[in-house]
């Protein structure tokens, strides 16, 4: 037996590897939306209902979204799923501030 203390690397693996390149793809995908649209992270997630906390996770790549989150978003953004789903190059968008004071958007109570 030998004691080594690496996992093998099979379909799973490599699966999992391009599950995690195409939500970084996503993630980059509606973060240039935002981006070309002006629109905050809080604003976005506000538009879709969705946590800002959740909306970072997705585009930093580490949130898988369901269809209907990804539905949600397409819709805030005006764009069809599939606009999501494309690949418009690697060029990270500028950061957009809040225009006004910070308001807190907790979905405790609905």
């Amino acid at each position: 037996m030998s004691s080594t203390s690496s996992k093998p690397r099979g379909k799973k693996a490599a699966v999992a590897s391009t599950l995690n390149a195409e939500c970084l793809a996503l993630g980059r995908r509606i973060k240039e939306l935002r981006g070309e649209r002006g629109i905050t992270q809080e604003e976005l997630a506000d538009r879709s209902d969705l946590f800002r906390t959740y909306l970072s996770r997705i585009e930093r790549g580490t949130a898988n979204p369901t269809l209907s989150i990804l539905h949600a978003l397409a819709g805030a953004l005006g764009v069809e799923v599939g606009e999501l789903l494309a690949s418009h190059g690697n060029a990270i968008p500028a950061r957009v501030k809040a225009g006004s004071a910070r308001v807190s958007r907790g979905r405790v109570g609905r």
